[in-house]
């Protein structure tokens, strides 16, 4: 896909899109010997016509009524897709926008989660989660016309170190 009319243009809005795909050698953390291993992955970064068309009017709605809005990213992964040993199993990881919102009226508070993107990526690592971070701040502008990349004040994720220092070079904005 290179651009937004391209996306406009799909019958399907539940179609799944390609926005990325890598296949690379990586060094990863054994977690049996805690050595460092030389692994092989690949990974594609997808989404949707209509969640792409949804971030679009989200994002143009902000711009037009500024609102209080604190963007924050939500990033999780979902394991043993595949049954089998570590080495045939992959990961189906998911990024979307949070928001918590109290409800006056019913006396509650409640969490809104939207997933944009997902990644199904054979090994977890800095550099899958690197190129999944990049394409959720990049590929919207591209893609939809954007003024500039979505940036991110708050990140959500698991308490992986290699996940948080991804997050950190794509967003190293405070």
């Amino acid at each position: 896909m290179s651009c937004l009319s391209d996306i406009e243009g799909q019958s399907d809005g539940d179609k799944p899109l390609v926005l990325h795909q890598f296949t690379r050698n990586v060094q990863i953390e054994d977690v049996k010997t805690g050595k460092m291993v030389d692994v092989s992955t690949s990974g594609i970064v997808f989404s949707t016509k209509r969640l792409l068309l949804y971030y679009k009017s989200l994002v143009t709605s902000l711009k037009d009524k500024p609102r209080y809005f604190v963007p924050t990213v939500f990033a999780d992964g979902t394991y043993r897709l595949v049954k089998g040993t570590t080495r045939s199993g992959a990961v189906l990881c998911d990024m979307g926008l949070h928001t918590i919102k109290w409800e006056k009226n019913m006396d509650v508070e409640r969490a809104h989660y939207l997933p944009l993107m997902y990644m199904y990526v054979q090994t977890e690592c800095y550099e899958a989660y690197r190129d999944f971070f990049s394409t959720f701040k990049h590929a919207p502008v591209k893609l939809l016309g954007l003024d500039a990349p979505f940036v991110a004040k708050y990140g959500s994720l698991d308490r992986a170190a290699y996940i948080a220092k991804a997050y950190h070079e794509v967003w190293p904005e405070p």
